[in-house]
């Protein structure tokens, strides 16, 4: 696998591709941390989708802490209800 170079550092070829062939088909996925510098209290967190067509967003204000049963209930209310189910699901791994 050849690797291509930026700056200093290596990055290796992604060993697949995958086209987007419609709306719904993958998202995007983040939590945002709006700090605001006044309180912890008032800084706002978001669970962020954005869908991978056509860039359309989808900001959902957290209430709690993010753990795995309170992101599949957003993910399910928010995404696949309305959208159905996507193919791909791309997060940054946190």
């Amino acid at each position: 696998m050849k690797a291509r170079l930026f700056g200093q550092r290596i990055y290796p070829r992604p060993k697949w591709t995958q086209s987007i062939l419609n709306p719904g088909f993958a998202w995007f996925v983040d939590e945002l941390l709006v700090y605001t510098g006044v309180t912890k209290e008032q800084d706002l967190k978001l669970l962020v989708f954005t869908d991978c067509f056509s860039h359309f967003t989808i900001p959902i204000v957290l209430n709690q802490t993010l753990d795995a049963n309170y992101f599949m209930e957003i993910f399910e209310q928010n995404i696949v209800k309305p959208f159905g189910f996507p193919f791909f699901l791309l997060t940054d791994g946190a």
